[in-house]
C-alpha cells in the first residue's frame, strides 16, 4: 500500500498533521494487530505440532511391536509334522527305526523352524531400517521422504513464518521513522508470501545451515532508502547501539545529537539490529527443539533394537524347548499305555505309516508342544516423550553463521541449561549482603553503588555460565527500573542522605517471601512479650534508671526466634537470616557477616530491642509510625491517664530523629538537642495574660518587684507533657517530621518497580519515575497579582 498521500506538507516544519498522525496510528496498529496474531497463532501451532510428534512416536512404537510379535506359520509347520510323526516309544530303543524318526524330526522340523525364525529377524530389521531412513512411508509421509523428514520440514516451516512476522514489524517500523523525520512516502508491502521450505534435509547438520541462511537472509532484506543514505555519511557521524538492553533509557541514549537525516539512519540501522537478533534467536531455538526431538527420535530407535534382540532370543528358546519336548519322554499313557495292531510289522522302509491310535495323555502332550512353540509377549514399556522443554539455545557452528561449536552432550544424557529462579533465594540475598558489606563496611552505601551491585548480578545472570545471583524477574526488567529503584532509595530533604543496606535486606527479604510486614497488634504484642517472665530479662534491664534501660535492652537469636512478630507465620531459616541481618552493621566499624546458608551459625552477639522496632515498625506516613515508636519505645507509664504523663524530651529527640537506630553517616543534618529542646519547651508555655492598667494612687511612690528568672532546664533531664494530638500540633515536631520524616516511613519502590508474579505493578517505569516518595500535600502558595504603577 502507499501511504504518501497520508502527509501534508507543511512547509520544513517537523509537526505531523492529524490526517498523517491518523494514518500512522492505522498503519502501525494493522501491523502490530497482524504481528502479535501471527505469533499466537505460529506458536499455537508449533505446540499442537510437537503434541501430534509425541504421539505419532508412542504410535511407531506400537505398531512396530504389532509387527514383531505378529503370528507366523511355525505353529501350522509343527501341527503338519504332529499328523505324521509316528509314536516313538513304538519303535524299539536303539533300532534303526528310531534313528529314522531322530533324522526326520531334525531335516523335517528343525530345519523348518530355524528358516522361519531367521526370515521374521529379516523382516523386523528391514521394517526398523524402513522406518528410520528417508523414503516411503505408512505414517502420514510423503512417497519421497521419511517420518523425521516430514516432521523437520514443518518445524522449518514455522520457523520461517516467525522470520517473516518479523521482517513484516520491521518494514512497517522504518515506514514509520520515514513518515516522521522526512514527510516522505514510502510504497509498503508488509505481508509478502512465505519462502519455500526444503522437505529433504535429514541430518542436524543440514537444518541448522538452513536455519542460518535463512535468519541471515531475513536480517539483510534490500534497504530501506533512508538507510541507501548510510554510505554518504561520513565514518564519524556513525552511531553506536547496545544490544546488550531495549530499555527507554539505552534507546534514547545511544543518539548522538545530529542532523535529522543522521537519526533516522540510526534508528533503522537499530531496528534491523533487532530484527537480526529475533531472526537469530527464533532459528536458535527452532534448533534447540529439533535437537530435542530428534535424541527422542533416536530413543525410539534404540529401544526397537532391543526388541528385536529380545524377540529373536525369545523365538529361539522356543524352538529349542519344542524339540527337546520332542525328543524326551514317552509319548504313550504310563496307565493305559498305547496299544498297536500286532498285526502290524516294522518294516525298516515303512516307518512313516506307523498310524498309532493316540491316548488322552498323548492328546495332552501334542497340544503341549503347540504351546511351547509360541513365543512369550516381551515385556517392554513405550517410550512416552516428555514435553518438549527449551531453555537455551545452542547449535553446532555452520558456514553462514561463523559460530563457535558448542560442545554438548547427546542422547539423554544432554541436560537442560541452568534455570534461573523465580524470587531471591537466601542465597542470593547472602551474597548481595557479603558484596555491599565488602564495598561499605559501614552499611550506608550511595545510590551509585547499590544499582552497580545490582547490574554486577544482572550481567552475571545474563552471561554464559548463566550464574545463579539474580532471580529472573529481575533480569528481565530493564535498566531503567535499576536507575529509578536505586534514586528512589536516596531523599536527602527527607532524611535519608544514604542507602541503608539493612533496610534495603529486610525490604527485600520480605518482598520476595510474601511476607506480611508487622502489623500494630504484632508490636505491642512483641513489646509485651519482652516484658513478660518468658523472656527472661532481669527486672533492672526493663527499669528505665538502668544504664542499658529499655528499649536498649539487648535481645539475643534464640530470644528473636520466639517474638511473635508475624502472626502469619515466618520460617526458621528467614528468621534467623534477618536476625543475622540486624546484628551485620549493629556496631558501627565492626561488620559482622552472617555465614553461608547451609553452613553451622557460630554465636552472635544480641541486638537491641530499639534496633528491632525501629526497622520493623515503620509505618506508611511520618505521623503514624512517629505514634507508633512512642507506644514501642517509651515507657509504659507514659501512657496512663491520671496525672498526666511526663516523658523526657531526649526520648522525643531520639525517635524523631532515629537516633541510636540507624547509622549516622545516613542521617541528614539534625538540631541539637538543646535547640530542639528550648524550641519545643518554649511552645509549649501558656502565654500569660496582660493585667489591665489601675489608676495610680496619690501620694505613693512606685515599688518595683523583681521577678526571678528560673534557669533552662539540663536538656538531658528536661520533660515534657505527653500528648500524641498534642506534641503533634507542635511546630517543632512538625518541622521534624518534615525534614526527617522520610526515616519513618516504609519505602514501597519494591513493591511497585518489582511486583511478585501474577501481581500487576501499581505503575509502570515511566510513571513512577514522575512521582515522589512523600509529596506535599500543601497547595503552592498562589503569587499575588501586581498592580501596574500609575502612568
Amino acid at each position: 500500500m502507499n501511504c504518501g498521500h497520508l502527509e501534508a506538507r507543511v512547509g520544513d516544519t517537523i509537526l505531523l498533521s492529524c490526517q498523517s498522525k491518523e494514518g500512522f496510528q492505522k498503519l502501525w496498529l494493522q501491523t502490530l494487530s497482524h504481528y502479535l496474531t501471527g505469533i499466537q497463532t505460529t506458536l499455537a501451532e508449533v505446540e499442537d505440532l510437537a503434541s501430534n510428534y509425541c504421539k505419532d512416536l508412542v504410535f511407531i512404537q506400537r505398531r512396530f511391536l504389532e509387527f514383531l510379535q505378529r503370528t507366523d506359520d511355525k505353529a501350522q509347520v509343527l501341527e503338519e509334522f504332529l499328523r505324521s510323526f509316528p509314536l516313538k516309544g513304538a519303535a524299539p530303543p536303539g533300532s534303526r527305526q528310531a534313528d529314522e524318526l531322530n533324522e526326520q524330526l531334525q531335516d523335517d522340523l528343525a530345519d523348518k523352524l530355524w528358516i522361519h525364525a531367521n526370515h521374521r529377524k529379516f523382516e523386523s530389521v528391514e521394517e526398523r531400517h524402513r522406518l528410520m531412513t528417508p523414503g516411503p512411508c505408512s505414517l502420514k509421509s510423503s512417497a519421497t521422504n521419511g517420518f523425521w523428514e516430514e516432521k523437520a520440514a514443518a518445524h522449518l516451516r514455522l520457523a520461517n513464518k516467525l522470520q517473516a512476522l518479523e521482517l513484516c514489524r520491521f518494514r512497517a517500523s522504518a515506514a514509520v521513522l520515514r513518515w516522521s523525520y522526512t514527510k516522505e512516502g514510502q510504497a509498503l508491502d508488509c505481508f509478502e508470501p512465505l519462502e519455500e521450505v526444503p522437505t529433504h534435509l535429514s541430518s542436524l547438520q543440514e537444518l541448522a545451515m538452513w536455519l542460518d541462511e535463512s535468519a541471515e537472509r531475513v536480517a539483510s532484506v534490500a534497504p530501506t532508502g533512508a538507510e541507501l543514505e548510510s554510505s554518504e555519511v561520513k565514518e564519524e557521524a556513525e552511531v553506536s547501539f547496545m544490544a546488550e538492553d531495549s530499555s527507554l533509557m539505552e534507546s534514547v541514549g545511544g543518539v548522538n545529537e545530529g542532523p535529522k537525516n543522521l537519526e533516522l539512519i540510526a534508528a533503522i540501522q537499530a531496528e534491523r539490529h533487532g530484527l537480526g537478533a529475533r531472526c537469530r534467536k527464533v532459528a536458535s531455538w527452532t534448533y534447540s527443539r529439533l535437537e530435542q526431538m530428534r535424541s527422542q527420535y533416536d530413543e525410539i530407535f534404540k529401544r526397537m533394537d532391543d526388541w528385536i534382540k529380545n524377540r529373536v532370543k525369545e523365538e529361539n528358546e522356543a524352538i529349542k524347548e519344542t524339540e527337546q519336548l520332542l525328543r524326551s519322554g514317552h509319548w504313550q499313557d504310563e496307565e493305559e499305555g498305547r496299544s498297536l495292531s500286532r498285526s502290524t510289522t516294522l518294516r525298516k522302509s515303512h516307518t512313516g505309516h506307523l498310524k498309532p491310535a493316540l491316548s488322552s495323555a498323548a492328546g495332552k502332550r501334542r497340544r503341549d508342544v503347540l504351546k511351547v512353540i509360541v513365543p512369550k509377549t516381551l515385556d517392554v514399556d513405550v517410550y512416552s516423550p516428555p514435553e518438549l522443554f527449551v531453555t537455551a539455545a545452542s547449535r553446532p557452528g555452520t558456514s553462514a553463521s561463523g559460530a563457535r561449536p558448542v560442545s554438548r552432550q547427546s542422547g539423554n544424557s544432554r541436560r537442560p541449561g541452568p534455570v534461573l529462579p523465580e524470587r531471591w533465594t537466601q542465597e542470593m540475598l547472602w551474597g548481595l549482603l557479603a558484596r555491599l558489606s565488602d564495598l561499605e563496611p559501614s552499611g550506608i552505601c550511595q545510590p551509585q553503588l547499590l544499582r552497580q551491585v545490582l547490574l554486577e548480578r544482572r550481567h552475571a545472570a545474563l552471561g554464559f555460565e548463566n550464574e545463579q545471583v539474580l532471580p529472573v524477574s529481575w533480569v528481565q526488567r530493564p535498566l531503567v527500573v535499576y536507575h529509578l529503584l536505586c534514586r528512589t532509595m536516596l531523599e536527602p530533604a527527607w532524611g535519608a542522605a544514604g542507602v541503608d543496606v539493612t533496610e534495603f535486606l529486610l525490604a527485600l527479604t520480605h518482598h520476595e517471601n510474601w511476607i506480611a510486614w508487622p502489623n500494630r497488634e504484632a508490636l505491642e504484642a512483641t513489646r509485651e512479650y519482652l516484658h513478660s517472665e518468658d523472656a527472661m530479662l532481669e527486672e533492672e534491664q526493663l527499669s528505665m534508671s538502668a544504664p542499658k534501660k529499655y528499649p536498649d535492652v539487648p535481645v539475643s537469636e534464640e530470644l528473636f526466634s520466639k517474638l511473635p512478630l508475624w502472626p502469619a507465620g515466618c520460617r526458621p531459616e528467614l528468621r534467623t537470616f534477618m536476625f543475622h541481618v540486624l546484628c551485620c552493621f549493629a556496631e558501627e566499624g565492626a561488620v559482622r557477616l552472617p555465614p553461608k546458608p547451609g553452613r553451622e551459625a557460630e554465636g552472635r552477639g544480641p541486638i537491641s530491642a530499639r534496633r528491632i522496632f525501629s526497622y520493623f515498625g515503620l509505618g506508611n506516613t511520618p505521623a503514624a509510625t512517629f505514634s507508633q515508636q512512642c507506644r514501642l519505645l517509651l515507657p509504659a507509664s507514659c501512657f496512663s491517664e491520671d496525672p498526666p504523663p511526663q516523658v523526657l524530651v531526649k526520648d522525643l529527640w531520639t525517635i524523631l530523629y532515629s537516633q541510636k537506630s540507624r547509622p549516622a553517616t545516613m542521617i541528614a543534618p539534625v538540631p541539637d538537642l538543646a535547640t530542639f529542646c528550648n524550641s519545643l519547651l518554649e511552645e509549649g508555655k501558656v502565654p500569660e495574660p496582660v493585667p489591665k492598667a489601675k489608676a495610680k494612687a496619690k501620694g505613693k511612690a512606685k515599688q518595683e518587684v523583681e521577678e526571678e528568672v528560673e534557669p533552662p532546664p539540663v536538656p538531658e533531664e528536661a520533660t515534657v507533657a505527653f500528648s500524641e494530638s498534642v506534641l503533634l500540633q507542635r511546630q517543632t515536631v512538625l518541622k521534624a517530621l518534615c525534614s526527617h520524616g522520610g526515616l519513618l516511613c516504609r519505602r514501597r519502590n519494591l513493591e511497585e518497580l518489582f511486583p511478585n508474579p501474577g501481581v500487576f505493578p501499581l505503575k509502570t517505569a515511566a510513571e513512577a519515575a514522575a512521582q515522589s516518595e512523600l509529596a506535599s500535600l500543601i497547595p503552592a502558595p498562589v503569587e499575588e497579582a501586581q498592580e501596574d504603577p500609575p502612568p
